[in-house]
């Protein structure tokens, strides 16, 4: 189940993005002159309103990127090889992520001197559910989703057993599909609402 919910949680959707619920948009990645690597720490998110928030890790940063950005304010320029391209008003900034492993966060490193800016760079980023190490640790989906996430943990243990199983084939190409494009929309507040304490 825990194999299942992480492979849900692998792709950018309402409920694996991370959103800052203060602001209700990206959060910042506060930049130091000189400092090219940079640690992504911990973010707080409600997953269970009896409990309240808790600490998740960021698992992978998906993009580096300014809105309404400083290009005209400095010119372009002074931007060679740091842009990977621009949309419109939004210039995303080449970087190279390096995602969470076992007991190491995740990190971003730019190829450039990011200077010194607080409020420059927002990052698009996936959250790592709450790992199901324990009966009690509730799921990050919703109720009526526990049968997805039954049907995928079933076709991990039949092709662990067997050597293959289209259930799991079935749930990674057609369940997680419909999974994350019922959550595809990007642009507002993301809250966890999990489910309740499993009595199992």
């Amino acid at each position: 189940m825990n194999r299942v919910q992480n492979f849900l949680f692998s792709k950018a959707c309402l409920k694996s993005l991370y959103v800052d619920p203060t602001t209700g948009d990206y959060p910042f990645l506060a930049t130091t002159a000189l400092t090219y690597d940079y640690q992504i720490p911990d973010v707080n998110v409600e997953v269970d309103p009896d409990v309240g928030e808790v600490p998740l890790r960021i698992s992978k940063v998906l993009e580096v990127f300014t809105e309404n950005a400083c290009l005209s304010d400095y010119g372009l320029t002074n931007f060679k090889g740091k842009i990977a391209f621009i949309d419109g008003s939004k210039v995303q900034w080449r970087f190279t992520p390096r995602p969470a492993i076992q007991d190491k966060r995740a990190r971003v490193s730019f190829p450039f001197d990011p200077g010194t800016y607080a409020t420059r760079y927002k990052i698009q980023c996936l959250i790592e559910p709450l790992q199901l190490t324990d009966e009690t640790i509730p799921l990050m989906v919703e109720q009526d989703e526990e049968d997805l996430i039954i049907e995928g943990a079933l076709g991990y243990i039949e092709y662990y057993d067997y050597g293959r199983s289209d259930r799991l084939e079935k749930f990674k190409k057609e369940l997680a599909s419909e999974f994350w494009n019922k959550y595809a929309g990007v642009e507002t507040i993301r809250k966890s609402t999990g489910t309740p304490r499993r009595k199992f």
